[in-house]
């Protein structure tokens, strides 16, 4: 049994380097209307990843909301 959990725990390891980022696209959407209010792109390796780096990139949008909005965000493929 713990050779089967070894597979799943390195499944989503990402060897760190720029060659392996991807572009995710990164959208604020309103929680109950489903209204997108912005919309942009960021590079990163990981969905979580690309939430830190909008953080980063677009540091003076993220004030303008409260938390009635959410990140959505979406690996686009090329």
């Amino acid at each position: 049994m713990s050779d089967y959990k070894g597979i799943f725990a390195q499944e989503d390891f990402v060897e760190p380097n720029d060659s392996c980022k991807k572009t995710f696209l990164v959208r604020l959407m309103h929680r109950k209307t489903k209204n997108i209010s912005w919309t942009g792109t960021v590079e990163a390796l990981t969905s979580k990843d690309a939430q830190a780096q909008w953080r980063k990139e677009y540091a003076d949008i993220r004030p303008q909301y409260d938390h009635s909005y959410c990140l959505v965000i979406s690996h686009l493929m090329h």
